[in-house]
């Protein structure tokens, strides 16, 4: 039977809700139809609940707070683990979530057999879904069991002083990042850790660059289901592993 003929039998059985399944099931390959089933059911199988949005009045956090965030949005549990598979040796970073929300990225990485995993989080509403998440989450599935969750303002954080890899989904206005870029600098200028940032929609990435702490590894873009994400991958600069400016200039 022709795909034609197909939809016309499906629209006249199921009208258009057969005839968009249908659709899907013909014009999505496999690979994106385990991409798209990974987002949808990712709380159903860790146990947990990081969907939905939060708004500022949902996560309690005054609107013109230099610091607060724009708002909650789960990061895409398929970008966070091809950005985790560009690196090596895990096992000796800290991964660090700044501005851990519900911890949709938290839970993921634990995923990974990261040192440690921690999140922190300044709304009280969204750090008490994510302390109930690690209550409930299926251990079974962690390759991380040491998972700490802090809530607190970033800006107030001190960082272990270890390799680490930092998670931001664009939690910061301009300022806050410049502030949060700053801390780091400060803190790490006379150790060897090895430090990456990964940036998932990086509308403020210049605020990374300007203290020269940091330089821009590459900018990768991912189309998941209809929506396309940019993560800016950013490494401490003269610790680079690959190209980028800092081994140029």
């Amino acid at each position: 039977m022709s795909i034609a003929s197909k939809l016309h039998s499906r629209f006249r059985q199921f009208g258009i809700l057969g005839t968009g399944i249908l659709l899907f099931d013909t014009y999505i390959n496999p690979s994106q139809k385990r991409i798209i089933r990974i987002e949808r059911e990712f709380d159903t199988m860790m146990n947990v609940e990081t969907n939905g949005t939060m708004d500022y009045g949902e996560l309690g956090l005054e609107k013109n707070s230099a610091d607060t965030p724009y708002r909650y949005e789960p990061c895409s549990i398929n970008v966070l683990h091809a950005c985790i598979s560009e690196l090596g040796h895990i096992d000796q970073y800290f991964f660090i979530d700044i501005g851990s929300g519900k911890g949709r990225a938290l839970f993921g990485a634990a995923r990974h057999p990261f040192k440690k995993v921690i999140g922190i989080e300044l709304s009280s509403s969204a750090f008490n879904i994510a302390r109930s998440n690690l209550q409930t989450v299926k251990k079974s599935l962690l390759a991380c069991h040491d998972v700490e969750l802090v809530r607190m303002n970033a800006l107030d954080f001190e960082f272990p002083m270890q390799n680490l890899v930092l998670w931001m989904f664009n939690p910061f206005n301009a300022d806050a990042m410049r502030k949060m870029i700053d801390k780091i600098s400060t803190q790490f200028a006379n150790s060897a850790c090895y430090i990456h940032l990964f940036y998932l929609s990086p509308l403020h990435y210049e605020a990374v660059l300007e203290n020269g702490f940091f330089c821009q590894k590459q900018i990768k873009k991912y189309r998941i289901s209809s929506q396309n994400f940019d993560v800016a991958f950013f490494e401490r600069k003269g610790f680079c592993a690959g190209k980028c400016d800092c081994l140029m200039s």
